[in-house]
């Protein structure tokens, strides 16, 4: 359907560039003194010429605004064209102009403005066809007026059918944009609920690991918000925050290969049992791994570097400084900060000045110095996102 509204554009497109050629021609062949021309001549090319160019031009651009303005200069060009062309003495192919007047008219103006252009048309063939200035015979008068009935017929048609495709082209449109944005709706939908199972997959692994410290779900909660705080403030992006708070329950996963025993041993352990202890990092690290899923890749990160220090003094790797990855420095201020702020069967809370006085003495040392001030600076948020998710 598309493709034949285009060719009818076309066709009116060629009609209105020989309108707009001829108008041409014929003043330049009069100044070359090849054809003389007379004032209704003049007159009858130049509303040739508005008429085409007013023609192209609203074909290529037609807003609302200007619809009117067109149709009036349209109707000017049109009708100083038609009375000078009924005028002009001669008897030629200037007459196929009134068959352009009832294309163009119906095109540009409508069903409603060729109709009454067709007749304007007519009632001007009939008031010329009966006054003293008639040159043309019965037998052409009426050829003329079938004629015209037959492009007025089927200039209608034209317009009535292309206004019934742009139609069903607009309703089409419409009812695929509701379609698309139906199945946007379903995906959108389908996709939230990915992330809330997804979430709560990664949650409870992360609280699997906690458990068997005998540490709470709530913890694991706790940090990832910490830790999602800690990352915007930190300048990190929207989704790479979300993805680190989603990965965060997972940074202990490692505990699952620690023995009871040494995992919550009451009194302080030995070096060889913490070097065991130590090697939840690393076990964490490589469960996680092989995964190329990113909040997996981020899980993985945090799991193997939550316990590195910034002075280069943690584990496994001893890294230092900004060498740690941004989401291990992160996380192991929030792990650390919940886990001194939370009771546990092994050991009491300590106060909020206890904490507080810790971090601050840890800085540069334990802690990355610029998020020690980050946290320090939004202290009443961390301090309220620790009361909404209390043990």
């Amino acid at each position: 359907m598309e493709a034949n509204i285009e060719k009818k554009i076309a066709l009116v497109k060629i009609i209105s560039g020989i309108i707009i050629l001829y108008s041409l021609i014929f003043p330049i062949l009069s100044y070359l003194g090849s054809i003389p021309q007379n004032l209704l001549q003049n007159l009858m090319l130049s509303g040739f010429w508005v008429t085409g160019c007013v023609s192209l031009f609203y074909l290529k651009k037609s807003p609302e605004k200007y619809k009117y303005i067109f149709n009036i200069i349209l109707s000017a060009g049109l009708l100083i064209s038609t009375v000078a062309l009924i005028n002009v003495p001669g008897d030629d192919f200037r007459t196929i102009w009134f068959y352009f007047i009832v294309v163009i008219s119906f095109y540009v103006g409508g069903k409603k403005v060729g109709m009454i252009f067709s007749a304007a048309i007519f009632s001007i063939f009939l008031s010329y066809f009966f006054s003293p200035l008639n040159n043309i015979d019965t037998v052409s008068f009426i050829s003329m007026i079938v004629s015209l009935l037959l492009m007025v017929q089927l200039s209608f048609y034209f317009t009535s059918n292309m206004a019934s495709n742009e139609q069903k082209i607009i309703n089409y449109q419409h009812n695929l944009e509701s379609m698309v944005a139906d199945k946007l709706l379903e995906i959108d939908s389908l996709n939230q609920e990915i992330i809330v199972t997804q979430q709560e997959v990664i949650y409870t692994l992360g609280a699997i690991g906690e458990t068997r410290s005998q540490e709470t779900g709530l913890h694991v909660k706790r940090v990832a918000k910490y830790s999602y705080l800690l990352a915007k403030l930190s300048g990190l992006d929207e989704k790479e925050a979300f993805t680190l708070q989603l990965a965060s329950p997972m940074h202990d996963i490692g505990k699952i290969g620690i023995e009871d025993a040494i995992l919550n041993k009451p009194g302080k352990l030995t070096a060889e049992e913490f070097n065991i202890m130590k090697g939840h990092a690393q076990i964490g690290y490589e469960m996680l791994k092989h995964s190329q899923r990113d909040i997996f890749k981020t899980a993985a990160i945090l799991a193997l570097q939550h316990h590195e220090k910034y002075n280069g003094t943690g584990y496994p790797s001893a890294l230092k400084g900004e060498d740690i990855h941004i989401y291990g420095r992160i996380t192991a201020l929030a792990d650390v900060f919940d886990a001194l702020s939370s009771a546990r069967k092994y050991k009491k809370a300590w106060t909020d000045e206890e904490v507080f006085n810790y971090l601050k003495a840890e800085s540069g040392k334990h802690f990355d110095p610029k998020l020690i001030t980050l946290f320090f600076d939004n202290l009443p948020t961390f301090l309220d996102t620790r009361e909404q998710f209390k043990d």
